[in-house]
């Protein structure tokens, strides 16, 4: 099955219900700030699998199980967790309730967006734009002299090879 194929099907499925295609928009305030460009590589993804959950009124319900991210391109359990960790860290996702008894999962909300449906959320700690206080924590990279990479020789054994006749 080609990509045009799974497509066509995905639009005549959805398009009913959308007038559009849905879509996931993280705001610019949010990719410009401090807190997503501490980001590893692995954080933006999982940012991206939340964000593509959202619709008008599910933030704080969404989700960031193993199984459902593991079909979206997530490469272990243990990037997972650390993802999660460092969106927490930065604050632009809090969770809204934590994993519970009878494989309820934990919950998660985007912390640019505000939290209209809030029964049954942990939300005492909730601050909006909290990514917005990030500090850089990442250390800037020592910047090295560049060196001649096209040659074996020295510029000494260069200079040698000029001068002798």
């Amino acid at each position: 099955m080609s990509f045009q194929d799974a497509e066509a099907r995905y639009i005549k499925k959805y398009r009913r219900k959308f007038k559009g295609r849905p879509y996931g928009a993280i705001e610019h305030i949010v990719v410009d700030s401090t807190a997503y460009a501490n980001l590893k590589h692995s954080s933006v993804r999982l940012l991206n699998i939340i964000v593509r959950q959202l619709t008008a009124t599910n933030n704080g319900h969404l989700q960031a199980t193993w199984s459902y991210c593991r079909k979206k391109g997530m490469g272990s359990e243990n990037t997972l967790r650390l993802a999660i960790e460092d969106l927490i860290k930065n604050q632009l996702i809090h969770r809204t309730r934590s994993r519970g008894v009878n494989q309820r999962p934990a919950l998660y909300a985007v912390t640019w967006l505000t939290i209209k449906e809030k029964d049954g959320l942990f939300l005492d700690t909730f601050l909006k734009d909290g990514f917005l206080q990030i500090k850089n924590t990442t250390p800037k990279k020592l910047m090295v002299k560049p060196t001649k990479n096209c040659c074996l020789r020295s510029e000494k054994d260069e200079n040698q090879s000029i001068n002798t006749p």
